[in-house]
């Protein structure tokens, strides 16, 4: 993945792809019982590191680490500001929407037509 960025430096009109024309379920492991030890062991260790997330945090950071590592090109967006945080210090390109200009990315999603 590209070097991590806040949404304070992300050129919004250049730069984003709308017309990718895919959206992706991913789950941060498989179901299994190595997985199940792989998942407890990694949430515990992203937890020593981020002890102020929560659980559905922990599961999304996970989850947006392990699809940086199949999907490099691929961008995080939240409006939290601690998780932006954590992502971005775990190596994912994370954007903070509370920093965008809203109105600048909707403009964008009805120009290619994902967006009435």
């Amino acid at each position: 993945m590209l070097e991590a960025e806040t949404a304070a430096s992300f050129p919004l009109s250049s730069e984003l792809d709308f017309d990718m024309n895919t959206i992706k379920r991913f789950e941060p492991f498989e179901i299994g019982p190595k997985e199940r030890i792989d998942f407890d062991n990694y949430a515990a260790s992203l937890f020593a590191k981020y002890p102020n997330l929560g659980g559905g945090d922990l599961w999304h950071l996970i989850a947006t680490v392990r699809l940086k590592e199949e999907s490099p090109n691929s961008g995080f967006l939240t409006f939290d500001k601690k998780l932006c945080s954590a992502a971005s210090q775990e190596g994912v390109r994370s954007f903070d929407g509370n920093l965008m200009d809203l109105t600048v990315l909707e403009a964008k999603l009805k120009a290619v037509g994902k967006l009435k």
